[in-house]
């Protein structure tokens, strides 16, 4: 049989958030309407509780992903520490030996944290300048000049472009990620 390993990065950011670059209050508002309705309809109790006043906490994300994480490990799974990436994404993995596992544990994040990590992109946009200003000082060392960049894309096809492992070594350490929950 063979074996999987899968990353549960819950960070699935809506299409109106992402062409916009960010969204206005009414639209925002709305667009997290939608994710409650959404969380009723589905019959997630904990995700309505979490997004029904409106403001989705760094502490109330992070316990949907737990709930979520516990549920995959309660199917008999290994799990990762969580860790919080540079855009605010709570992802963590588990290794499954088989596609029903696989199933089952993409449902755990649809019970319990999907529409949470939403609605928390929503609220909270990522900011990729702090990032582009990490990898054009890395590249400076290099001797490298700074790039002007306005997206991850950018800039993922800049070290793309690269010949030099140097310069993909700057991108990966652009994008830092931290431990919260082990």
């Amino acid at each position: 049989m063979s074996r999987f390993a899968r990353s549960a990065t819950l960070g699935v950011v809506l299409a109106v958030a992402a062409c916009g670059g960010g969204t206005s209050g009414g639209a925002e508002s709305s667009q997290i309407d939608d994710l409650l309705v959404a969380a009723e309809a589905a019959g997630s109790d904990q995700q309505v509780a979490i997004m029904e006043d409106g403001v989705v906490t760094d502490e109330e994300l992070l316990d949907a992903v737990l709930a979520a994480r516990n549920c995959v490990a309660d199917l008999g799974m290994s799990v990762s520490s969580i860790s919080r990436q540079w855009d605010g994404d709570l992802s963590y993995s588990f290794s499954a030996n088989d596609d029903g596992l696989v199933t089952a544990a993409d449902r755990c994040q649809e019970d319990h944290a999907v529409l949470v990590q939403q609605a928390y992109n929503l609220l909270n946009p990522a900011n990729i300048a702090p990032v582009i200003s990490r990898f054009n000082a890395c590249t400076g060392e290099l001797g490298l000049e700074p790039i002007n960049a306005e997206s991850r894309d950018d800039l993922r096809r800049v070290a793309q472009q690269s010949e030099d492992e140097a310069v993909l070594e700057c991108y990966t350490e652009a994008f830092p990620s931290t431990v919260v929950a082990d």
